[in-house]
């Protein structure tokens, strides 16, 4: 009889050697893949999701890895264990029988090399195909992959590609010699909703056609309820629970899976608090005799301090690593009146020297046009929108970290736009700015205490002062202070942002600019961000203008919001009149690509074809005319739709609003 599971993981142990220890980061992983099947693989940053699965391709250092238990596959010449191949017998396996979609692709392209080449390569060498037959055979996967037009695509370099389309580039790489198993490493954590959508539904129908099974690792459990048949729950390198996607969110029995879908925002918890899981998971420079978990856990005994649960099957295909079980629970918001910021007729446009059409004509980016909008104080305003509609642009605008070529930016009553850079140095302490990207702010050759230091001595601020503001942040952002000896490059993604917004915060500004502050973290990570946003709010009255692409995030903690496309505002208002009456059709597209809060929700989906144009030489006329599901013409491609607001203080920029009479 044929067997059932393509991949058996036995008491895996992985563990890594570096300047300040031996890092225990797996202790004893067993997991099962089946044919055909999305396994999952779920937990916060520094759990061991990324270490383990990476160890099934043996890809960490040789000399600095040591590896225990088994890996065992089903190869066309028979069971192997991965651990015992040789170096000849590994390079056949990489990407002939299991390949890996990297979470950034840039990471696994060449540069300076053409992308049809780097997969041509590939196929050559693993299929023996001859020049000519890999270039067809990477026509061919182009087009099934969504890589269009294919030709042109195949010519280009990476850095003339999206985020998206590289993701995609990722994944015919991944496929190119037909793997039986697929291991996709966080690959929609960085893309737009509208993106993520896009490249969900297709791993779906290319699993699904290929038969390819697939391990999914991620922090996202609406992606988890999107794609996956079934889920391990991973934790301080140990599984603690695994089950079908089913019971993983109807019957959680492990405290730690609950506490992660209770950190997950839901369109039902809206302006409610946000749960948290207290701490952040341990540093594995040792190996657990008790329970890593307990000193996190509510439920936590005195047998959790003492004893290592051992696996318990409470199910079909249930399993557990937990002393005891548990159930449910709930939590709440506010707002002012008076505006602290307001926006109006704000346009930037970039100027690309290089795009010289005539002798005198230049071709320009517009990449704010006539936008407006005011925020009152304490309130959070959120903005959305895909990459590339020019959010971040407007709240650097607002910074004056760029100067706006005409209108207006007023900052509790005073024009800051033409203010010269002496006043505006007292207007940098009251208006700060959390950063997407963490590690591109922090200077990589200071300690993070440096750093945080560097920001109070700018402004004078006492030493007694400044340490006593520095020690309560890091024990606010539940980070430990050995974090502030370390340099940028030896934190994780998740501990640089909560760094990022502590550095913010130091100077206790009135206005707070967070550019995508939780796009890379963890949901239990996210959710105790998202409610320090909320809690700064309600007892500082601190006003936030929230960027995000996150639509589930936006409606939990923001006040009012604008959609952006292209860098206009095509609808605004209160966050629950835009959710509950959309009246934008690209609002409804972007609604509906966000993941689904539990496998068994219904709900259509509106994906869009192809991704965001640019914004040079826009012409006249609605800008999403030609991506949208309503299109008239003659009106839409000719006349470009005014903001009106119809009623209650919700606007919207279309000739044929959703549920508006024609």
């Amino acid at each position: 009889m044929e067997k059932e599971n393509i991949l058996e993981i036995k008491d895996l142990c992985v563990n890594l050697m570096t300047v300040r220890g031996i890092i225990y980061a797996v202790q004893g992983v067993n997991m099962e893949v089946k044919k055909g099947e999305v396994h999952g693989v779920v937990g916060e940053s520094g759990c061991g999701k990324s270490v383990s699965t990476k160890a099934i391709m043996k890809l960490h250092d040789e000399e600095k890895t040591e590896y225990e238990g088994q890996i065992m596959m089903q190869l066309d010449s028979g069971d192997a264990d991965i651990l015992q191949l040789n170096k000849k017998k590994l390079t056949e396996f990489r990407g002939k029988d299991v390949a890996m979609i990297f979470q950034d692709p840039m990471t696994s392209l060449n540069p300076i090399m053409k992308a049809g080449e780097q997969i041509a390569e590939v196929v050559r060498c693993k299929l023996k195909l001859n020049k000519v037959e890999a270039k067809e055979y990477v026509l061919d996967l182009f087009e099934k992959v969504g890589i269009l037009p294919a030709e042109k695509r195949y010519n280009q370099y990476p850095f003339e590609m999206s985020g998206g389309m590289l993701q995609r580039i990722g994944i015919a790489m991944a496929l190119a010699s037909k793997p039986k198993l697929l291991i996709a490493d966080e690959p929609t954590t960085a893309l737009d909703v509208t993106i993520q959508a896009q490249i969900l539904e297709l791993m779906k129908k290319l699993q699904k056609e290929s038969g390819t099974s697939l391990i999914f690792i991620t922090h996202n459990l609406g992606v988890v309820a999107e794609i996956c048949d079934s889920v391990s729950v991973m934790y301080a390198g140990r599984i603690v629970e695994t089950a079908s996607v089913l019971d993983i969110f109807d019957n959680p029995a492990h405290p730690y899976t609950k506490a992660l879908l209770d950190s997950n925002p839901k369109e039902s918890d809206e302006g409610k608090k946000m749960k948290t899981i207290s701490g952040a998971p341990p540093l594995l420079y040792e190996t657990f005799t008790a329970c890593p978990f307990a000193p996190r856990c509510s439920m936590a005994t005195d047998v959790c301090m003492k004893k290592l649960p051992e696996y318990t099957t409470i199910g079909e295909g249930h399993t557990v690593a937990c002393h005891n079980w548990i159930k449910k629970e709930h939590e709440e918001v506010i707002g002012m009146g008076e505006n602290l910021i307001e926006v109006k007729h704000m346009n930037k446009r970039f100027k690309l020297d290089n795009f010289k059409v005539a002798k005198s004509k230049v071709r320009y980016l517009h990449a704010v046009d006539n936008v407006s909008f005011s925020i009152e104080k304490g309130e959070i305003f959120g903005i959305i929108g895909e990459s590339g509609s020019g959010k971040s642009t407007i709240g650097r605008c607002i910074l004056r970290l760029l100067d706006i070529d005409s209108g207006s930016v007023k900052y509790a009553g005073k024009e800051i736009s033409k203010l010269p850079q002496k006043e505006l140095r007292e207007y940098r302490k009251k208006m700060q700015m959390i950063f997407q990207n963490p590690l591109a702010s922090f200077n990589p050759k200071m300690t993070i205490g440096q750093t945080l230091y560097e920001v109070g001595n700018v402004y004078k601020i006492p030493k007694a002062e400044l340490d006593k503001k520095i020690a309560d942040l890091v024990e606010y952002i539940n980070l430990s202070e050995d974090a502030l000896s370390r340099l940028p490059k030896e934190l994780s993604g998740g501990q640089l942002q909560r760094l990022a917004i502590a550095r913010a915060l130091i100077l206790e500004p009135e206005f707070l600019l967070a550019d995508e502050p939780v796009s890379a973290l963890d949901v239990s990570i996210q959710a105790q961000i998202l409610n320090l946003l909320i809690q700064l709010k309600e007892e500082k009255g601190q006003t936030i203008l929230f960027i995000s692409h996150d639509l589930t995030v936006v409606r939990h903690v923001c006040d009012h919001i604008a959609v952006v496309y292209l860098g206009v505002i095509v609808e605004m208002g209160a966050v629950a009149d835009v959710y509950n009456n959309m009246l934008h059709p690209y609002t409804q597209v972007l609604i509906s690509a966000r993941p689904k809060e539990h496998p068994l929700e219904q709900r259509e989906r509106i994906l869009l074809e192809g991704e965001i144009p640019n914004a040079i030489d826009v012409k006249e006329g609605c800008r999403f005319a030609n991506r949208c599901p309503r299109f008239k013409e003659g009106l839409c491609d000719n006349r470009t739709p005014k903001l009106k607001d119809i009623g209650n203080g919700h606007f919207v920029a279309c000739h044929y609003p959703m549920g508006v009479e024609e």
